[in-house]
């Protein structure tokens, strides 16, 4: 299971930098726990990290997963989030056409 606000240890070196801001749509809300589900999450990175593991770390699957925005911009499972960053994460969608607003 996901761990929203992980336990830090600081050093010198390793000082989390701002949080990420989760939100998932829809039918994602069903892998998320009761209390985390439509609501905006934070997460906060002790380092630069990939979408894909931290979706993972979440524990929703790829595979059901159709538009993700970082920002307002499409972005793919390897964009690399830094903190500070607005993510949306839209399930995919079976009766809408959204192939123009993924990322190139």
């Amino acid at each position: 299971m996901y761990n929203l606000n992980p336990a830090v240890s600081f050093s010198s070196s390793a000082m989390p930098s701002e949080p990420v801001y989760l939100r998932f749509y829809d039918g994602l809300n069903d892998f998320l726990a009761f209390q985390h589900r439509f609501t905006t999450l934070n997460w906060q990175l002790m380092d630069k990290l990939r979408i894909k593991e931290l979706i993972a770390e979440i524990g929703i699957p790829f595979d059901a997963i159709g538009l993700i925005l970082v920002d307002g911009d499409s972005v793919d499972l390897d964009h690399i989030l830094k903190g500070g960053e607005r993510v949306s994460v839209c399930p995919v969608f079976e009766d809408v056409d959204i192939g123009s607003l993924f990322a190139e």
